[in-house]
C-alpha cells in the first residue's frame, strides 16, 4: 500500500538524476509509519549492519546491474579501486536482489550506516518493487551512480579491464574477488532466475582466483600446524589433501 502524502518526512535531501521522469524525481522518500523500504543489489544483501524490521527477496524492472561503479574504500583503495555493482537502464532487463523495510524511529541510523544519503555522484531512485512470491508489487528507493558526477564511473571499461580491477582489488570490506563470488552465491539462492548474465561472467573469471587464494591459506595453516619438522609427513599430507 502506497503511503499518504501526510506521511511522509521531509528530512531527507533531494532526489536527483538524469532521465528519470518527473514522478522518479519527488524530492519525498518512500518513508511512512509502516516504515522506509529500500531495495539492495550488491554487498548490502549480506553486509547488514543496521536496524532493520524484515526483508523481501524481488525484483525491480527496466534495469541492468553493472560492475562500473569503482569503490576505493570497501573493495579497494585510492591507488587501485575496485569495482561494485550499479544500476543502468535498460528496459527489457530485470535485477533480482532484496528490500529492507525499516521501522521509522530506525530510518536515520540505517541511511548513515548504509551509507546511501544523496551525495554527489550517487543518489536514491523511486522504483517499483516485485515481491518474489508474486504479492501486490510497491513504491521503494534504491541507490545508484550518476555518471556525469562520479569520478570514479568506470563506464567506458572494457571488461577484461574490469576483471583485472578486480583481480588485484581489496579494502576495508575484503577481495574485490570475494565480493563477486558472495554476491553470485546470494543470487543463486534466490533462484536461477536471479543471476545476471554479466555477473556470471566475471564469477567465472574470478573464481580461479579465489581459489588459488583458498590453497595458499590452507597451505600457510598446514606449514604452521607442522612447524617444519617433519618435512616428509607433510609432503605427502599436501599431496593428499591437494590430489
Amino acid at each position: 500500500m502506497d503511503a499518504d502524502e501526510d506521511d511522509f518526512d521531509d528530512r531527507f535531501f533531494p532526489i536527483l538524476y538524469e532521465g528519470l521522469s518527473p514522478e522518479q524525481m519527488k524530492v519525498k522518500p518512500a518513508v511512512s509509519k509502516i516504515g522506509f523500504r529500500i531495495f539492495v543489489y550488491g554487498d548490502l544483501i549480506w553486509r547488514h549492519n543496521f536496524p532493520f524490521h524484515s526483508t523481501v527477496r524481488g525484483y525491480i524492472k527496466g534495469q541492468e546491474r553493472i560492475f562500473i561503479q569503482g569503490s576505493m574504500d570497501c573493495y579497494g583503495t585510492k591507488e587501485k579501486p575496485g569495482r561494485v555493482a550499479t544500476l543502468y537502464p535498460e528496459d527489457e532487463k530485470i535485477v533480482w536482489g532484496i528490500t529492507y523495510l525499516v521501522n521509522e524511529e530506525d530510518v536515520d541510523e540505517t541511511k548513515f550506516r548504509m551509507d546511501v544519503e544523496p551525495k554527489p555522484g550517487h543518489c536514491l531512485m523511486k522504483v517499483m518493487f516485485y515481491p518474489a512470491d508474486k504479492s501486490e508489487p510497491y513504491e521503494v528507493f534504491t541507490p545508484l551512480s550518476v555518471p556525469s558526477e562520479n569520478p570514479c564511473y568506470y563506464g567506458k571499461e572494457s571488461f577484461e579491464e574490469t576483471v583485472e580491477a578486480i583481480l588485484r582489488s581489496s579494502g576495508m570490506c575484503g577481495s574485490n574477488v570475494d565480493y563477486i563470488f558472495r554476491l553470485a552465491q546470494h543470487l543463486r539462492e534466490m533462484g536461477s532466475q536471479a543471476m545476471d548474465p554479466k555477473l556470471a561472467q566475471l564469477e567465472e573469471r574470478v573464481t580461479p582466483s579465489l581459489a588459488h587464494k583458498l590453497i595458499k591459506h590452507r597451505t600457510l595453516l598446514w606449514i604452521k600446524s607442522f612447524n617444519m619438522i617433519d618435512w616428509g609427513h607433510f609432503q605427502l599430507k599436501l599431496i593428499h589433501e591437494l590430489g
